[in-house]
């Protein structure tokens, strides 16, 4: 998504990827994460060496989202109406506020998605468009318009923007000119490797990731911006609160059930999502096994394993099957195992299930959820599932629990017990 700031960012951005001087990567220092510290990216189409870690980098400070879930779509060309949006994140993330309601200067972008964006980085001179109050948010963007775009974020983000020497022979006389060669002086454009700028070529999706990510470094090193760390590992346990015990009761927990409320522990954790993003998930687990759920967790996250996401059962009004809907990992909930009338192991806080859709619960025909049946194969391993050789069997199984892949009769890929159970 492209708005009018976002343009501005990525104008910025791509001036800085194409700039590529070492002494600029010096100087930049860390503001882009080190990739080998972050799960997998979640873009199936995301292959070129090239742009990967910049498309990483954009990601991670949410400058720059996928084409879908999946996607990136890193050759499609950018729109006006997208730079404009990636524009307005890079704004965000640079600190500056954008117009809460500005007026909207141009008469055609009503049919996209990007408008309000458009409005607003066009509010901060960042965009602009042309005859009879067009934007054109349909039009792909241009390496001259880029280099334009980095220039104007520089000065909106209050990085001095000098008097450049002519740099190229291919863009005289072009309206973009001036900002080309601002950018090549402020190291955050170059040329192509016969010595052209080419200022009309398209611009793609990753070559607009890989601009971002060297403005991001620049901002960062000139204190422009403030750096996103990667989150260390963190785990807090406390008494279930009282409020959560309220709800629990009559949906996950009754009188009768083999444990009371006060031999369960709310446990806070980080997990990595798919998304590839640190996030604070809930387990509600038995006092007992506390410390040793929180140091397969803190396992887990160094290396780096997703899970989908993580709360109580309780939480989803449909209960067990809501949750297994929603391929959330979860740990108490007093129910009787599945098929039969004895209590689960779950039921005692001393049970997890690990992404339910990627490790489903498989029994002759009977596969749950009902919709992982593309998971029933273990091979190839995709995001989130659990394998023998895998991080998820070895944590568990360095605090004594046992998983249900490992059954005979059936197989519970998602489940993991201190009983064995």
């Amino acid at each position: 998504m492209l708005t009018m700031r976002t343009s501005v960012s990525v104008l910025l951005l791509t001036a800085l990827l194409l700039t590529g001087a070492p002494s600029l990567a010096r100087a930049a220092g860390n503001g882009c994460p080190d990739p080998t510290r972050l799960p997998a990216t979640p873009f199936a189409d995301l292959v070129s060496g090239t742009h990967r870690s910049a498309v990483i980098c954009a990601t991670w400070y949410g400058v720059v989202n996928g084409t879908t879930r999946n996607s990136f779509g890193p050759r499609q060309a950018v729109r006006r109406d997208q730079m404009a949006a990636i524009l307005a994140r890079m704004t965000v993330a640079a600190g500056v506020p954008l117009p809460s309601e500005p007026p909207q200067p141009f008469v055609d972008v009503s049919d996209s998605i990007h408008r309000d964006a458009i409005a607003q980085v066009a509010a901060l001179n960042l965009v602009s468009g042309g005859a009879g109050r067009r934007y054109r948010p349909d039009a792909t963007l241009t390496r001259g318009q880029v280099a334009t775009l980095l220039v104007r974020f520089a000065e909106l983000v209050a990085v001095a923007v000098p008097a450049a020497p002519d740099a190229f022979t291919d863009d005289d006389g072009t309206v973009h000119e001036a900002a080309i060669n601002q950018a090549v002086a402020l190291r955050l454009a170059r040329g192509r490797p016969d010595g052209r700028f080419d200022p009309g070529a398209t611009v793609l999706r990753e070559q607009v990731a890989s601009f971002l990510a060297r403005m991001i470094r620049v901002l960062v090193h000139r204190g422009a911006m403030k750096q996103r760390p990667i989150p260390s590992f963190s785990s807090r346990t406390t008494p279930v609160p009282d409020e959560m015990r309220t709800q629990m009761t009559g949906a996950s927990w009754e009188p009768g059930c083999p444990v009371g409320l006060d031999a369960l522990v709310l446990l806070r954790v980080t997990h990595w999502d798919y998304a590839a993003n640190p996030r604070r998930g809930h387990l509600i687990v038995a006092r007992a096994v506390a410390s040793d759920v929180a140091a397969v967790m803190r396992r887990l996250y160094d290396a780096r394993f997703q899970m989908k996401r993580m709360r109580p059962v309780h939480t989803y009004d449909g209960g067990e099957s809501a949750s297994l809907d929603d391929n959330n990992t979860s740990a108490f909930n007093c129910r009787a195992v599945t098929g039969g009338v004895a209590w689960s192991a779950h039921s005692y806080g001393t049970a997890i299930d690990i992404n339910p859709r990627q490790n489903p619960y498989v029994n002759g025909t009977t596969v749950l959820p009902p919709d992982a049946g593309p998971w029933v194969r273990r091979r190839p391993v995709r995001r989130g599932m659990v394998v023998r050789t895998g991080p998820v069997v070895s944590a568990f199984a360095g605090i004594g629990w046992s998983w249900g892949g490992d059954y005979r009769s059936l197989k519970d890929y998602q489940h993991f017990s201190a009983s064995g159970r």
